[in-house]
């Protein structure tokens, strides 16, 4: 997937729509993409359940839903307007779709996004893969800063 064509017409309108624009932001769901579906070439985890080019598990987006209920039901409403149905399966065809769950994933974290590519890094170590993941907060870094156009 070309990264710019990404940027410029997926991750940047969506993220103006939802109101939470940066290019912070815009930096680390590229970061997560390039770690995780190995740069868009990915839809569906080979032996897991993530899917989509930012690999998202279903229920994590559940979750995610339910906080958007709860805490900012405009935004549920927004993604329920663009898509008509609400359901993690359109992570994997759906750009828009997955690109508004990832951001609205880091909404849920009261933490502002760090501004540094190393920093970002070591945060979506923490935040998106966890402890428990196999992944390095050089890995993102790596991937990240591989993905050419």
């Amino acid at each position: 997937m070309n990264r710019t064509q990404l940027i410029e017409n997926i991750i940047d309108p969506v993220i103006r729509d939802m109101g939470c624009f940066s290019p912070q932001a815009v930096d680390l769901l590229v970061m997560i993409a390039a770690h995780e579906s190995r740069e868009g070439h990915y839809l569906a985890q080979i032996s897991g359940p993530a899917i989509g080019i930012y690999q998202m598990e279903p229920a994590t987006h559940d979750e995610i839903i339910q906080y958007l209920r709860r805490n900012n039901y405009d935004l549920y409403e927004r993604l329920n307007k663009w898509t008509g149905i609400i359901h993690h399966s359109l992570m994997a065809g759906n750009l828009y779709y997955a690109t508004f769950m990832a951001r609205a994933f880091f909404l849920r974290y009261p933490d502002a996004l760090p501004r540094t590519h190393p920093d970002m890094a070591a945060y979506a170590k923490m935040r998106w893969n966890t402890a428990a993941g196999k992944a390095t907060a050089e890995d993102y870094l790596n991937a990240f800063n591989e993905w050419r156009d």
